[in-house]
């Protein structure tokens, strides 16, 4: 039969050290008659098993365990001169490594119990043990085992034993966790953290880091600085909830809408800002930032082969992880419990600028705010005000490329509006017979008749005139006729100048603007005009837009106002219309 290595079934000490006293050492020295029967005794039990030697193991009394010659070399790596010296982690990581692709297809089963277990703590069954199920559950085969083999397996995969890449170990990592779940639920406890530590470690995308529940404040400030990527009505929810600042009362319920922009405008102006600190200058008026001790993969048998690169890790806008000369620490953003003053100065100053600005009659006193923060504020009103300015008066352009398909289109619609007038039919003369008048048929009777039961028909109270006899028409009837022909005819002098000064301005108008232009109120103008505010505006724009080009009037705030960059151009109007 082939020779098969026997090992002894004893685990391996992790350093080297002085072999201990043994009781026999402690007896007195045997003679020459015993060595020689002692020597006699071996070489019969060596010739019972012929190829094989037999180690007895010295604790449990169990049978020694064979060992492939894989095991025996990765056990040497553990006393080799290269890892003489390191530390437990890497002399574990690096017999890991000699193993990954191994496969032990005998079922040899052991029970393992170890706290923070290595091979180093396995003896050569237990060693065999573990790979045997390593190999079944690598292929589907997947059964419980120790708890201690199942923590070993977890050890490797936090090393990313056999990867190419961190994502690769992190999803296997996660697939053997929750598989195992059902047979230990215990081992969660464990895997949550590891597999955190593991996603910030190795720099792995945020969104595969398991989410701790946070509270309300918390939450708020995470809103408040990401608030970009969350809709203006959740953002002003957030910022009132970590406000100290209480936006309540008549006037916000008025003005909620337009409070919520200013204060979204000032935010977007905070952020582009850095405190003195260097920190952005929304999250330094959220809170400060805690640093806390952090130990990634604690209570796990790690390796940290990246001691030391420095490098920051951003969870989320809360916290971040920061790694400097091999020293791990986590700054968590602490914003209070949702009472903070620097939001509320920026609340309150917000809503008194804007009661002034709307000449609300309750006022309210602007806090003693920093100069950033009036600064900003001051830059938000201006801007706001501009563009409710170009709200009021949309610029209009012209086309003028298009003149030519206008011009055509008009005169096609034209020609088809002209139509050809009938001939026009010859008035009767005055002094036309009666006969004329008459039909053929009738006769001077039934003439009379005829016209005797239309008279009577009319109303009395209509004013048309009475039936002549026949044989006479009076010259009455011969003037109506005229008149109808000249009313149809003749242009109406009044509807004539209308039209021509259709563009023109009216004194009433006219008095406005000079009011304006000498700055006075311009109440009692308006009143004279007769119109309201917006009808007004748009009738004057209208009107001096072929002069001046552009509008000149505009609604600011509900007053209406004169634009002064044309003052001159309508002084100028002015003096030289006849309005």
């Amino acid at each position: 039969m082939p020779h098969e290595r026997i090992y002894v079934d004893e685990p391996l000490p992790l350093f080297d050290a002085r072999p201990s006293l043994r009781r026999d050492d402690l007896r007195p020295s045997k003679t020459a008659a015993d060595v020689r029967e002692s020597s006699e005794s071996s070489e019969s039990s060596e010739s019972s098993v012929p190829g094989e030697r037999t180690v007895r193991r010295a604790r449990f009394g169990d049978r020694a365990t064979p060992l492939p010659e894989r095991y025996v070399e990765m056990r040497r790596l553990a006393f080799s001169r290269e890892l003489s010296g390191r530390s437990r982690a890497e002399v574990f990581c690096r017999q890991a490594e000699f193993m990954a692709d191994f496969e032990e297809h005998d079922d040899i089963r052991a029970d393992f119990f170890c706290y923070y277990p290595t091979f180093a703590e396995m003896s050569a069954r237990e060693l065999r043990a573990y790979y045997a199920w390593r190999t079944a559950w690598r292929e589907g085969r997947r059964r419980e085992t120790s708890l201690s083999f199942a923590y070993v397996y977890i050890y490797e995969l936090i090393n990313a034993i056999g990867f190419d890449s961190p994502e690769a170990a992190f999803y296997a990592l996660v697939d053997f966790t929750q598989s195992y779940e059902r047979f230990a639920r215990s081992i969660d406890t464990y895997a949550h953290t590891w597999l955190n530590d593991f996603v910030i470690y190795h720099g792995l995308d945020p969104k595969l880091l398991r989410s701790h529940t946070q509270n309300e404040t918390t939450e708020a400030a995470k809103t408040l600085l990401e608030f970009e990527r969350h809709e203006p009505a959740t953002v002003f929810a957030a910022f009132r909830r970590l406000s100290a600042w209480p936006f309540e009362g008549p006037f916000f319920e008025a003005n909620a809408k337009k409070i919520e922009a200013l204060v979204l405008a000032a935010l977007k102006k905070l952020a582009a800002l850095t405190a003195k600190d260097g920190r952005n200058a929304l999250e330094a008026a959220i809170g400060p930032r805690l640093r806390l001790s952090y130990r990634p993969f604690a209570a796990a048998v790690f390796w940290d082969r990246r001691i030391r690169e420095d490098r920051v890790y951003e969870a989320d806008p809360i916290v971040r992880y920061r790694c400097a000369n091999g020293v791990w620490m986590r700054e968590e953003l602490a914003p209070g419990r949702g009472r903070n003053d620097m939001l509320g100065v920026l609340g309150k100053l917000v809503e008194a600028r804007l009661r002034r600005t709307l000449r609300y009659r309750h006022r309210l006193s602007e806090p003693n705010a920093g100069e950033m923060l009036l600064g900003i504020v001051n830059d938000v009103f201006l801007e706001e005000a501009a563009r409710e300015r170009a709200l009021a008066n949309p610029v209009r352009t012209l086309d003028f490329s298009r003149l030519g398909t206008i011009r055509t289109a008009a005169l096609a619609t034209q020609e088809k509006l002209i139509v050809e007038a009938p001939p026009a039919e010859e008035p009767l003369p005055l002094s036309a017979p009666a006969e004329a008048l008459v039909p053929l048929e009738s006769t001077p009777a039934s003439a009379a008749r005829e016209s005797e039961a239309a008279s009577a028909a009319i109303p009395r109270t209509s004013r048309a005139p009475s039936v002549e006899p026949p044989g006479s028409l009076t010259s009455t009837q011969g003037r109506g006729f005229e008149e109808k022909q000249a009313l149809t005819t003749a242009p109406t002098p009044e509807l004539h100048g209308a039209q021509e000064n259709k563009t023109a301005l009216t004194a009433q108008e006219a008095a406005l603007l000079r009011t304006l232009l000498a700055g006075s109120d311009p109440t009692a103008a308006i009143a004279d005009i007769g119109r309201s505010v917006p009808r007004i505006i748009d009738d004057i724009n209208e009107k001096l837009f072929d002069f001046v080009g552009d509008a000149v009037l505009e609604n600011a705030n509900g007053a209406l106002s004169l634009i002064s960059d044309y003052a001159q151009e309508i002084e100028d109007y002015l003096n030289g219309s006849n309005a």
